[in-house]
């Protein structure tokens, strides 16, 4: 363990079990494991009380019965020891310089089994360091993406994300011959809001507006945006103009609800949305611009019909909820 200077038995069995937490500190003198690892050579003793003066100034037996012979190689890889191997006899004159050759051969493979281990454990790690750093990576990358989309105020859809969302599901209705319907919406008489009582009250206008229009639609298909200062758009995909009409009628009711949060614009009056439809069935002659352009059109004429009412483009007459 170079981090704590010590040798650490990880694996030591006497009489058939396995002795724990024998650390020896690489400074000692009295450790022919210690003696072994610094000199990277093997150790032969076949009598304790004769050769112990050879390689140690003493000796501290650390488990339960004295050895009278060891035999000690180190573990070596690219001429750095990375640990020791003994083998011990409680009887003197038991091992040779053949078993001690033995024993270092053994160390041999020991030490690149112990490095190919060390290396594999080291590379899962890495492994698992470089998942985990791409896990946060793809986390932060998808925050980041959401936040791209999101609206500042009000956290629900931006132009941005509007517009790619618009393409994709045209295309989709397209394919499939599908209806699709947009509702344009804005904020009836937010200037004189904002002149009386200032842009953060309006702000607090907006954001409620928002989440009115949130509550008006129930699939997860549908996307509520903010179009634009005050206006909005919630597109409905499979969606008919009967569908849409129902769903701006919500949208009027919901925000009508919206109002015991906010202060009136005059006495008498409250905010209000006027809300312009339009619906299509794609096909190779159309374009998604021209259910951009049909909706703001119908929108148009529910702002010249006195705000507060609902107009779907094409339609003379669509019963105006007020």
């Amino acid at each position: 363990n170079p981090e704590e200077n010590v040798i650490e038995y990880l694996y030591l069995v006497e009489e058939g079990r396995q002795l724990d937490g024998l650390r020896i500190s690489l400074d000692s003198t009295n450790s022919f494991a210690v003696a072994c690892f610094k000199q990277k050579q093997g150790i032969l003793v076949n009598s304790l009380a004769e050769d112990i003066s050879l390689y140690v100034d003493g000796i501290t037996y650390r488990g339960e019965l004295p050895m009278a012979a060891m035999m000690f190689q180190p573990l070596v890889v690219e001429d750095e020891s990375i640990g020791v191997i003994t083998v011990q006899s409680r009887k003197e004159q038991v091992y040779t310089e053949t078993t001690l050759d033995v024993l270092g051969m053994l160390a041999a493979y020991l030490s690149i089994a112990i490095q190919n281990a060390r290396k594999s454990k080291k590379l899962h790690e890495e492994i698992e360091r470089r998942e985990l750093i791409q896990q946060e990576l793809q986390q932060l990358n998808c925050e980041l993406a959401s936040l791209s989309n999101r609206d500042g105020l009000t956290n629900i859809a931006n132009r941005r994300h509007f517009d790619e969302s618009l393409q994709q599901a045209w295309y989709a209705a397209l394919r499939q011959q599908t209806p699709i319907s947009l509702l344009m919406i804005d904020v009836d008489s937010l200037k004189e809001y904002n002149d009386l009582y200032g842009h953060l009250s309006g702000d607090d206008v907006i954001n409620q507006i928002a989440r009115a229009l949130e509550q008006s639609v129930k699939r997860s298909t549908d996307l509520v945006a903010r179009y634009g200062g005050d206006e909005f758009a919630v597109l409905l995909t499979y969606t008919d103009s009967a569908g849409a009409l129902h769903v701006a009628q919500a949208i009027q009711t919901n925000v009508a609800a919206c109002n015991k949060l906010l202060r009136e614009v005059s006495p008498g009056r409250r905010i209000t949305v006027s809300i312009g439809i339009a619906t299509m069935m794609p096909s190779i002659d159309t374009r998604v611009s021209d259910l951009i352009a049909h909706s703001d059109m119908a929108l148009y004429q529910a702002k010249r019909a006195g705000r507060d009412c609902i107009r779907i483009f094409g339609m003379a007459n669509t019963g105006d909820v007020s």
